[in-house]
């Protein structure tokens, strides 16, 4: 996980890559997170 700005430094460096913040989330946002993170890997597979 990064830091808002070093999130958006990769996604300015990465062509066509997405940059979605999680603002409530911490160290294991796949603990507190879990749906909302699949919701976005499944919204990106369509």
């Amino acid at each position: 996980m990064f830091t808002g700005d070093w999130g958006r430094k990769w996604h300015s460096l990465i062509p066509h890559s997405t940059w979605d913040a999680l603002p409530d989330a911490a160290h294991f946002p796949q603990d507190t997170h879990g749906a909302e993170i699949a919701g976005l890997v499944i919204g990106y597979s369509r």
